[in-house]
C-alpha cells in the first residue's frame, strides 16, 4: 500500500519527501501536473545560495534572528544569530552548514535561509527555549541512495539532497505539537512521523502528510 500526502489547496496527491509517496516505477515522488513547473523552478532556485531577493527576510520577521541546534548523530551543537543587517551572518552560515552536513559522508550544503527562517518561525510560535535536535538534514545523492536500498519507495530526488529539508525533534514538544504549528505557518512540506518521534520540514510547496 502506498501512502499519499494531501494538499488541501490542490485537492490532489502531491509529491513529498516521505518514504511512502515515492513511485517505484518513476524512482521519484509523485507530483501533480499543475504543480510540476512550480516545483522544478523552486528546486533550481534553491541550488544557488547567496543572500538574494528570493531569500530576503519577510517584513514580518525581526531584523535579527537566532537558532539553536544539536545534531544527534555527531553530538555537535550551535547557538547564535544567523541573520543580521539584512543578510546571513557569514560565520553562522559556515557553522550551521557543518551542523546540518551529511553525517554519513561529511559533505556540506550551502545553507538555505528560508529553511532556517521556517525553523525560527516554528520555534518562536512554540515559545521554545530548547534547541532543535537534528536527526537528518543535508544528504548527498549517495546517502539518499543508501536510504532507498532500505526504504524502497524513498524519493530519489529528495529535498534533503538540495539542502532544503530537516528531520527534527525538540525536548518538551511532541511531533504533533511541532507539526500543528508548522501547518499554521504553511511554509512548505510538513511530515508528521509521530510514531517515529520526529517531524520533517522542507521549503518545497506547501503540503502535509502523517505517518
Amino acid at each position: 500500500m502506498r501512502f499519499a500526502c494531501f494538499d488541501p489547496a490542490e485537492n490532489d496527491e502531491t509529491g513529498c519527501d516521505c518514504s511512502f509517496c515515492g513511485d517505484p516505477s518513476q524512482n521519484g515522488p509523485v507530483v501533480p501536473r499543475r504543480s510540476a513547473l512550480a516545483g522544478i523552478g523552486a528546486a533550481f532556485a534553491a541550488l544557488t545560495f547567496a543572500p538574494s531577493i528570493a531569500e530576503a527576510a519577510p517584513a514580518r520577521l525581526p531584523a535579527t534572528r537566532g537558532l539553536s541546534f544539536v545534531n544527534v548523530n555527531t553530538n555537535e551543537s550551535w547557538n547564535g544569530v544567523y541573520w543580521r543587517d539584512g543578510k546571513i551572518d557569514d560565520a553562522a552560515g559556515k557553522a550551521i552548514a557543518r551542523i546540518l552536513r551529511d553525517h554519513r559522508t561529511g559533505a556540506h550544503a550551502r545553507v538555505n535561509v528560508p529553511l532556517l527562517d521556517a525553523l525560527w518561525r516554528v520555534s518562536n510560535r512554540l515559545d521554545a527555549d530548547e534547541p532543535w535536535r537534528i536527526l537528518s538534514a543535508y544528504r548527498t545523492v549517495r546517502s539518499q541512495n543508501q536510504i532507498r536500498r532500505v526504504e524502497k519507495t524513498a524519493a530519489r530526488r529528495s529535498m534533503h539532497t538540495l539542502g532544503r529539508a530537516v528531520d527534527v525533534t525538540m525536548f518538551g514538544r511532541s511531533p504533533n505539537a511541532i507539526a500543528a504549528v508548522a501547518r499554521r505557518e504553511k511554509f512548505g512540506g510538513i511530515g508528521n512521523y509521530g510514531k517515529r518521534g520526529f517531524v520533517h520540514l522542507d521549503t518545497g510547496p506547501y503540503r502535509t502528510w502523517r505517518r
